[in-house]
């Protein structure tokens, strides 16, 4: 039992002298019984309107002030206003290519024709200025027909002489950048034609 138990035990089993006034420490009491000063005892009667008052500790009075006070001062940040959303990146506007025309391809030149000497199949001087126009028409196909006169000592001359000049005229075009794919040498030797020591070169329109 504890000493506060025996104390209150022996108080009360004291005789009380008659006509003596006894008088009752109810703090005291309410102190040995473990109650704090100020609170309800156990089966009071509540007040007016059956709503008793509840009396928190000190302590925990103090504690709920203090403690937001704490967390303030320790985390700045931790009640503090919602940022504000960020804003919405601009959409850049699509920008417009210029549509830009793309230029006529030249005209197609006009068939144009080389004379070579009799039994040669060596270029002449002026055949730059005849094939400029051939050069400048890429993309399309250029047609060459070597012609030779006849040999009556050797039929077979004139097919040769022929394809040897087709063959000179070609590579003066793939000279000025024109495909060898784009070019077509035919040697048609001892054809009827007007000059039997030309060549005749004609492009696709």
């Amino acid at each position: 039992m504890k000493p506060c138990h025996l104390l209150l035990a022996g108080l009360l089993l004291l005789p009380v002298q008659a006509g003596a006034q006894v008088i009752i420490n109810q703090a005291a009491l309410d102190q040995l019984r473990g109650i704090a000063p100020g609170a309800a005892a156990p089966g009071a009667a509540a007040p007016e309107g059956g709503v008793r008052p509840v009396i928190q500790p000190a302590r925990k009075i103090a504690y709920r002030r203090i403690l937001p006070r704490r967390i303030r001062s320790a985390h700045p940040g931790t009640i503090a206003a919602k940022p504000a959303p960020p804003a919405a990146a601009p959409v850049a506007k699509p920008q417009v290519q210029p549509v830009v025309a793309k230029p006529a391809p030249p005209p197609a030149p006009k068939p144009a024709f080389i004379n070579f000497a009799a039994g040669d199949a060596d270029l002449p001087g002026n055949n730059a200025a005849i094939l400029r126009p051939f050069c400048l028409r890429s993309g399309a196909v250029i047609v060459i027909d070597a012609y030779a006169a006849p040999d009556p000592a050797d039929p077979s001359q004139a097919a040769r002489l022929s394809m040897i000049r087709a063959f000179a005229i070609r590579d003066a075009l793939t000279a000025c950048g024109i495909p060898s794919s784009q070019i077509i040498p035919r040697a048609d030797g001892a054809a009827r034609v007007k000059n039997p020591d030309a060549a005749e070169i004609s492009a696709s329109p």
